[in-house]
């Protein structure tokens, strides 16, 4: 090629990058010299960063990197970059004219002539803030969703379909004192063991096939030995609704379990008590601030005490509370009162009529609760002291008896001895002088 053919070669290459660049709209193209400064501009440079030819030509491409950057030497690092490595990637923040920030994809590529000298840098950039919100967004949104699985007491795997951990939670990780990153691509079976993966095994098969599935299960670990778990495994479908794998839920419901059934064993242990005491029973009352009353339980003994069930009491608080003797209803319902305004014990004996049409006396005893609700919580126990207050009744009408008796008696000793007194009087109105008869005279008034 001759020297004229290189000249007009050179020429149409100007050409043809001049037309590239001004008819390349979606891209900042410009060119700097080694130091950075702008030497060309194109209507896509402008139109991104908004300077026009006039204002940029001859000054810094600083000019277009945040002062954060600017601060910290990114655009001198990323010319070295350039010249290190052949080119400089651009993809971070820059500011345009107005001041507003955009999200670059670019790159820096160092330009050297023939002779291998460098002439400058060629910059490429691309307003890509779609794909960085876009990025930012699904970032906060993983983000907040590991805060959250890590915090809840929830275990939390995602498996694929070949029953390998695509991810676990922190508190998934820390059941088998392990970390996340150790758990990404194992199989289950590996990690869990072989007794506890046969336990879960059918479950997992059937996650696997599409199925969703609950269940509460008694997993034998190696490790802490036999563990109570509350399961779901949902399976994971892709676009076409193919199954991709699972992800499964996990709570440890072993505590809560044990404490259930010790719970339940006091319960029935109170109950047998409560159930067998003699002539009495153990009783719970919820009462408001209008006077409406609600049995929550009744021990079996108020049957055969009353002749009522607790089933009829359950139902009606009535049947009970009509049952009180109508003299004694005004002294319960005010020691009643006392008790709720002080949150004192009730503790009050009184007479309750039977099924039968007897009467029974019973001594009452509860402690008294608020709850949050502003309603008032009874829990005591009433026994039949019947026996008690007759004996207390036959021991008063003994000392009435006895009293009836000894002023009887009095009253017939005294009787046989008026004559002897009336003697005596006279004697002394006489008024025998004689030492002897007075002397005896006020021995017999003394006597009698």
């Amino acid at each position: 090629m001759t020297k004229h053919e290189r000249a007009e070669r050179r020429a149409w290459e100007g050409e043809m990058f001049r037309l590239f660049a001004e008819n390349v709209l979606d891209y900042a193209l410009f060119i700097t010299d080694p130091d950075g400064v702008v030497l060309s501009w194109s209507k896509g440079a402008e139109r991104l960063l908004g300077y026009r030819e006039d204002e940029v030509l001859g000054q810094s491409s600083d000019l277009f990197f945040t002062p954060e950057d600017v601060r910290s030497g990114k655009p001198q690092h990323e010319r070295d970059e350039a010249l290190a490595s052949g080119r400089g990637d651009d993809d971070r923040w820059h500011v345009r004219k107005d001041g507003t920030r955009f999200w670059s994809a670019g790159v820096a590529t160092p330009l050297r002539d023939e002779a291998g000298l460098l002439r400058g840098f060629a910059q490429i950039m691309r307003d890509r803030s779609d794909i960085k919100q876009v990025e930012e967004a699904e970032h906060d949104r993983e983000r907040q969703l590991h805060l959250l699985t890590d915090r809840i007491p929830v275990l939390i795997a995602h498996c694929d379909a070949d029953r390998r951990y695509k991810y676990v939670n922190k508190p998934y990780a820390a059941r088998f004192g392990r970390r996340q990153s150790e758990f990404v691509g194992r199989q289950i079976r590996d990690m869990l063991g072989e007794l506890a993966y046969a336990a879960i095994e059918p479950h997992v098969s059937a996650a696997i096939r599409g199925e969703r599935v609950e269940f509460e299960i008694e997993i034998p670990y190696e490790d802490l030995g036999p563990q109570v778990m509350r399961c779901a495994y949902d399976p994971e479908l892709d676009d076409e609704g193919r199954i991709t794998g699972f992800v499964a839920t996990i709570v440890n419901v072993t505590e809560s379990r044990q404490a259930t059934k010790a719970l339940r064993e006091t319960e029935e242990r109170l109950r047998t008590l409560s159930d067998n005491l003699p002539r009495g029973a153990i009783y719970q009352l919820l009462a408001d601030a209008q006077g409406h009353r609600r049995f929550l339980y009744v021990s079996a003994g108020v049957e055969p005490l009353l002749g009522f069930t607790p089933a009829e009491i359950l139902a009606n608080a009535s049947v009970l509370y009509g049952l009180v003797h109508v003299d004694d209803r005004a002294r319960v319902a005010a020691q009643e009162i006392a008790a709720v305004r002080g949150l004192a014990p009730f503790d009050c004996e009184y007479r309750l009529w039977t099924r039968w049409g007897s009467l029974v006396w019973i001594h009452c005893r509860s402690g008294l609760r608020r709850l949050s609700s502003g309603q008032t919580m009874w829990e005591g126990i009433f026994m039949d002291v019947t026996a008690r207050k007759e004996a207390e009744q036959a021991l008063r009408e003994a000392d009435r008896h006895k009293d009836e008796f000894l002023a009887m008696l009095a009253h017939e000793l005294r009787n046989p001895l008026a004559p002897i007194r009336s003697a005596a009087q006279i004697l002394r109105i006489v008024g025998m002088a004689d030492p002897r008869v007075e002397r005896s005279t006020a021995m017999i008034e003394r006597q009698a």
